[in-house]
């Protein structure tokens, strides 16, 4: 009688499933350079630094090819602010809120009990400014407009076959412009950037 061959499990992700997630994010660096530019042809350059802090990442993908799959990333940034050079510490104003709506591919690493994971991801970047309290603004600034590119690597920790902690390293560069009327002038301001990131959160799959 043939002996019966008992396969062996796995307890890591299956890398043909379709997955999603959740995770938070911690500015680790950003710096870029912001510029404002007039109707006049008028503008100032300078540099900053990014003062997002966190951020707050859901995202979703398929399984489009062996160990590759593509999908969704929304990442919320409820304090994006920059600290441009030589400007004071001290800020009494509300900061603006940034809103990333990202295509995602992400490929499927096997390094045994531990999920490897390397993915890019880019779309639309958002940027929702606070109410102006300077009595020279005719009206309140425009939503900034713009785009995000960027990447990342990381590693998943299965704690089943359905659950999984993981933890990744992320780069993007981003620009948004934002038109503000002030008198019978309209300003417009640029910033273009980059940051990276360290995130961590769950995933299911």
């Amino acid at each position: 009688k043939p002996r019966k061959i008992k396969k062996k499990s796995t307890k890591g992700f299956s890398k043909n499933r379709p997955l999603a997630g959740l995770k938070g994010a911690f500015v680790l660096s950003g710096t870029g350079e912001v510029e404002l530019s007039g109707e006049s042809g008028s503008s100032l350059t300078t540099e900053y630094e990014d003062d997002a802090t966190y951020g707050v990442n859901g995202f979703f993908a398929f399984p489009v090819a062996q160990n590759l799959r593509v999908g969704g990333s929304v990442w919320l940034w409820p304090k994006w602010d920059i600290k441009v050079d030589g400007a004071s510490d001290d800020s009494d104003g509300d900061d603006a809120t940034g809103l990333d709506l990202n295509l995602i591919a992400e490929y499927a690493l096997d390094f045994g009990k531990i999920d490897g994971f390397a993915y890019a991801e880019g779309g639309v970047a958002l940027v929702f400014p606070p109410e102006s309290e300077d009595e020279n603004v005719d009206s309140e600034p425009e939503t900034g407009v713009g785009y995000n590119v960027g990447g990342g690597f990381g590693g998943g920790f299965p704690i089943s076959r359905q659950l999984a902690l993981r933890v990744d390293v992320k780069f993007t560069v981003y620009s948004v412009t934002t038109s503000t009327d002030i008198g019978s002038q309209t300003l417009e301001t640029t910033a273009a950037g980059n940051r990276l990131t360290l995130n961590a959160g769950v995933a299911f799959g």
